[in-house]
C-alpha cells in the first residue's frame, strides 16, 4: 500500500509491535479480544463502499505509525540503558559499541568540534591512555564527535546510504523490543495458565518487579543529580508495567493457549534480531567514519 512509503521504518516498528500489543490485551479481558474482532468490521459499516478500504488503509496506517513513533524511542532507550541492575553493564549498549569502534579506528580529526578542548585531536584521546579498558572510556566524548560526523553526512552527498543503514538499525531495534516485550507476556501467560491462582503463578511477575525496582533505584542513585528529564527510566518503568501485567494475570489467568511455545519462537527471534543490531550498528558507524573522512570538511 501507497500510504507505508511515508516513514517506513516508523510504520514496520509499528506493525512489529502489534502481537505484543494483541497479546497484552488477550491478558487482560481475552473475551472483549474475541469479540472485538468478530466487531471490527463493523465499525466501517457506515462507510461508503467506494472509500471503505481507503479509509481502512489509513486508519492502520495512523495506528501503525503512531504504536512505531511510541515503541522507536522505547527501544532506542532498552538497547543504550546501561543502568539496569545485572545485565545494563555486561550487555553491548549503543554508547560502548561506539566507543570502542572509535577506539578501533585510530585516526586522525581534522575536523574538532568547538566544545574539544583544542584542534589538532587524536581520536585515540577519547579512549583510556593504556588502549586496553574501552569500558572506562568517557563514552559522552565519542557521542559528540559522533553525532557532528553524523550531521555532517546526512546534510552531504552521500545521506542516502546513510540513511538506509540508519533505518536498518531503528527496524531492528525495534524488532528486539517487540520480542523482549513478546516473551516476557507469553511467558505470564504460560505461568498464569500452567498454575492458575497459585503461587508458582506468582513468582516471574515477582522477578520481574524486583528487577525493575531496583534497576530504577540504581538509575536514580547512580545520577549525581538525582532524576534527569533528560534521562529518564523509560525501560524500567516498561518493566515495572510488565510487571504489574503479571501480577494481573495471577488473580485472572487468561485462558490457555500456546504461551510456551509463542514465549520460546519470540526468545529465538529476539537473539538473532539483537545480534543483527549489534552488527548494523558496527557497520553503519564505521560508514559515518569513512564518509566523513572523504568530505571536503573531513579534509580540511
Amino acid at each position: 500500500m501507497d500510504v507505508f512509503k511515508f516513514a517506513f521504518e516508523t510504520a514496520i516498528v509499528g506493525i512489529l509491535a502489534l502481537p505484543w500489543l494483541l497479546i497484552l490485551t488477550y491478558l487482560f479481558s481475552a473475551d472483549s479480544f474475541i469479540s472485538g474482532q468478530n466487531d471490527g468490521p463493523a465499525l466501517l459499516s457506515s462507510v461508503p463502499d467506494n472509500i471503505r478500504q481507503h479509509v481502512a488503509n489509513v486508519l492502520l496506517f495512523a495506528v501503525v505509525y503512531v504504536v512505531g513513533s511510541a515503541v522507536s524511542p522505547l527501544a532506542r532507550d532498552a538497547l543504550d540503558d546501561d543502568d539496569l541492575a545485572l545485565f545494563g553493564r555486561k550487555l553491548p549498549t549503543e554508547r560502548r559499541i561506539r566507543q570502542e569502534v572509535y577506539c578501533e579506528h585510530n585516526v586522525w580529526l581534522p575536523y574538532a568540534p568547538k566544545w574539544l578542548p583544542q584542534e589538532g585531536l587524536y581520536l585515540k584521546t577519547l579512549c583510556p591512555a593504556d588502549g586496553t579498558d574501552t569500558s572506562k572510556a568517557d563514552t559522552a566524548a565519542s557521542t559528540e564527535v559522533f553525532r557532528s560526523q553524523e550531521t555532517a553526512v546526512l546534510l552531504g552527498a552521500e545521506s542516502q546510504r546513510t540513511r538506509q543503514l540508519h533505518e536498518q538499525i531503528i527496524v531492528l531495534q525495534g524488532a528486539v523490543f517487540s520480542a523482549i516485550l513478546c516473551s516476557l507476556l507469553c511467558l505470564l501467560g504460560w505461568s498464569s495458565t500452567k498454575w492458575p491462582k497459585s503461587i508458582w503463578a506468582s513468582v516471574a511477575p515477582l522477578l520481574i518487579l524486583i528487577f525493575a525496582g531496583f534497576s530504577l533505584f540504581h538509575h536514580v542513585s547512580d545520577s549525581k543529580k538525582g532524576f534527569r528529564f533528560d534521562d529518564p527510566p523509560l525501560m524500567e518503568f516498561v518493566l515495572l508495567l510488565v510487571g504489574f501485567v503479571g501480577a494481573w494475570t495471577v488473580f485472572y489467568p487468561p485462558k490457555p493457549r500456546r504461551f510456551g511455545s509463542w514465549a520460546l519462537a519470540a526468545l529465538l527471534l529476539g537473539m538473532v534480531t539483537y545480534g543483527g543490531w549489534w552488527w548494523a550498528q558496527v557497520n553503519y558507524l564505521e560508514h559515518v567514519i569513512h564518509t566523513f573522512a572523504s568530505l571536503p570538511i573531513g579534509k580540511q
